[in-house]
């Protein structure tokens, strides 16, 4: 009884691991993602700010 409550807590902590793995790898590609897009934003404003003060 006390062996099959134990295989059902530890089936249930592995599934839980394994959707916590899963979020931290979405949220990780979600990350870069963002940093790219910034990184973006802020050349695009430096090449901005130079062809502005250029004139």
């Amino acid at each position: 009884m006390v062996a099959n409550e134990v295989r059902r807590l530890a089936k249930g902590s592995s599934e839980a691991v394994d959707e916590i793995i899963k979020v931290l790898k979405e949220n990780s590609a979600l990350v870069e993602r963002t940093t790219q897009a910034m990184q973006q934003v802020v050349e695009l404003g430096t090449s901005g700010q130079s062809s502005v003060g250029g004139n």
